[in-house]
């Protein structure tokens, strides 16, 4: 029965799933900076005074933004405006430099030479059509956003080849945006024909929030935290099929959306339900307006608007907003490339991304929890096996053993002096003390989900591997005992302590898993797979090196860090992380205890204190 309730625990606990970011549904005494009533702007503390006066009744969801702000106003935009694109379709441009970009997105500078002369800022991303989706959203709702187009094809002129063939490595090596192949149409020399690209402007004066925020934009601005919910609703990362019919879900009293680092956007309950209130405004035909504008396929246009209505919803439901539940159509179907919800069709001409790859079945799905039950058995079973392993005594100080050992040795000791002395036997009240070390094996497979140590993703599978050294010293001691309760029997007391440093080295491998029982699929063996990676990391030093030397060119620097990433392309799928851990333990305590019947019945009493350093 004991071991059937610690398997019942260790299967809970993998359950009970860490989700370090998120939006607490409570008032957390953390009001915004650029809330205002009746034309006045309030200070943080007389809004908290406001709401604590009132015992919680007072909503201060309700408050709006300043407006003196040129990224929003208290408007709602009925039609949206006709953008004149910057960059005419067909047109050609003259490629200037690369720009730093995250991850995924390939962003350069461009001279309209035929057009106005002027430079502007192109995109390449399997992402460009939520963006255009954001844009669209947030200006219904009174926000400003700087203009965002797509042009559907475009020739992009290079001052020598050499120049486009960095451009092409760029793309690929150093952005991580894709095969160059999804964009370029045809090469033509020192030209490349580009289709599915944004053009933008090079400066703008104000943020852009439909590319998301960074923490040092938010400055206490509930017009800017709040955008968590907006963008939530619009990421399409790139699939329509694999965009959720929900965006969002609460987990442990905190609400976790579907948008990229949730927790930089700093968004308090009443931050979104403020947003989340403008968003109810919207009709379908605004929403038809929105999708319309991500100017992607007309079927998938169709799916598209059933699924961020349905995302729509969901976001209410969340939030608690007293709202009508918007209609959709989840199986709509044209019988071709449109079938029950969802497309068939993956390459979509004359666009870069595949708009039907992957098929979330739901995380919750009958199959998927039998998967995540079978996950947890084999996991625990693997936990089990190690755990065995590491008891083993070649890993270290058998500290009972030892610790019986002496005490034996000691009672022999003074039985054979009772002997020869021809007096009783007392056991000597001693003190032992020996140093104690022991090595740990480090090898596991979890599924977790939202964030975990700093990525971000629905559902993840983490194959850890590492090992543990851990030395110090133990204390114990023999022979104090006293009398028990009511009886003139001795009662011993055992009396011991130590304290010990551990470094741990672990190498996680993260990878993403739309549904649960894609995990199943990747080996065992796989768990190794961090091991394998290791090399990558020396690379990386070695271009990081190149890149810091002065007397380096800039080619050469340009050289080292495509080389340096071409392994992670090959091996590392996106999505991916490898994450390494070094974790240096303390620990100190000390126990008390007494048998008080036998073995039927004990007590004890410890302290510990531990200390832990992690890189």
């Amino acid at each position: 029965m004991k071991h059937l309730m610690l398997i019942v625990l260790i299967l809970w606990s993998g359950l009970l799933l860490a989700q370090e970011g998120g939006i607490p549904t409570k008032y957390m005494n953390d009001p915004a900076a650029d809330l205002t009533l009746n034309g006045k702007l309030l200070l943080p503390d007389d809004v908290h005074e406001m709401y604590t006066k009132s015992n919680g009744k007072y909503d201060i969801s309700k408050l709006n933004p300043i407006e003196t702000s040129d990224l929003w106003k208290n408007t709602f935009t009925k039609t949206l405006p006709v953008e004149i694109p910057a960059v005419n379709d067909q047109a050609e441009v003259e490629y200037h430099s690369p720009i730093l970009s995250p991850s995924g997105i390939f962003r350069f500078n461009i001279l309209n030479k035929n057009g106005d002369n002027k430079f502007y800022t192109m995109m390449l991303s399997k992402t460009v059509h939520s963006s255009l989706l954001a844009k669209s959203l947030l200006r219904k709702i009174g926000y400003q956003v700087p203009d965002i187009k797509r042009i559907p094809q475009v020739t992009v002129k290079f001052k020598t080849e050499k120049d486009k063939l960095l451009f092409i490595n760029y793309l690929e090596k150093v952005a991580m945006a894709g095969a160059a192949k999804n964009w370029i149409v045809e090469d033509l020399g020192d030209k490349l024909i580009l289709q599915d690209v944004v053009v933008l402007k090079s400066n703008n004066i104000i943020y852009n929030l439909a590319y998301g925020v960074t923490p040092e934009m938010i400055q206490g601005r509930r017009l800017i935290s709040a955008t968590a919910v907006p963008l939530s609703i619009v990421n399409l990362t790139e699939s329509v099929n694999m965009l959720r019919y929900t965006a969002g879900s609460i987990s442990n009293n905190k609400v976790v959306l579907d948008v990229t680092n949730l927790e930089d956007f700093q968004c308090t309950w009443d931050d979104a339900r403020w947003i989340t209130r403008r968003i109810e405004k919207l009709t379908r035909q605004d929403w038809q307006e929105i999708v319309a504008s991500a100017d992607v396929p007309k079927v998938v246009q169709q799916v598209l608007l059933e699924r961020i209505i349905s995302r729509r919803n969901s976001v209410m439901k969340i939030f608690k907003i007293d709202a009508e539940q918007l209609p959709i159509d989840n199986n709509i179907n044209n019988g071709l490339e449109l079938v029950n919800g969802k497309l068939t069709q993956k390459s979509w001409p004359g666009y870069a991304s595949q708009f039907a790859h992957g098929d979330p079945a739901s995380p919750l799905s009958d199959s998927d929890m039998r998967a995540w039950v079978k996950s947890r058995a084999l996991s625990t079973a693997m936990e089990l096996g190690l755990g065995l392993i590491n008891q083993l005594p070649f890993m270290g100080t058998d500290i009972n053993k030892m610790s019986e050992g002496i005490v034996k040795k000691e009672m022999e000791k003074g039985l054979a002096q009772a002997i020869i002395d021809k007096k009783p036997f007392e056991m000597p009240v001693k003190t032992f003390v020996f140093p104690t070390v022991r090595g740990n094996l480090i090898f596991s497979r979890n599924l977790v989900t939202g964030t975990y140590l700093g990525t971000d993703n629905l559902v993840q599978l983490v194959d850890t591997v590492g090992v543990s050294i851990n030395a110090g010293v133990y204390a114990g001691t023999m022979g104090i005992s006293t009398k028990k309760i009511k009886s003139k029997d001795l009662m011993p007391i055992n009396i011991a302590g130590g304290a010990q440093v551990a470094y741990l080295r672990t190498y996680a491998h993260l990878r993403p898993a739309y549904y649960i029982r894609q995990s199943l699929k990747y080996p065992f063996i796989n768990v190794l797979v961090p091991l394998v990676k290791i090399d990558l990391g020396r690379k990386l030093h070695a271009a990081y090196a190149t890149v810091i030397n002065p007397e380096a060119s800039e080619e050469q620097r340009r050289d080292a860090v495509a080389s340096a990433l071409a392994p992670f392309k090959e091996t590392m799928k996106v999505g991916e992380s490898i994450l390494v851990t070094d974790s240096l333990v303390k620990n100190a305590g000390a126990q008390a205890g007494a048998n008080i019947y036998g073995k039927l019945f004990s007590a004890s009493v410890g302290l510990s204190s531990n200390h832990i350093v992690m890189s």
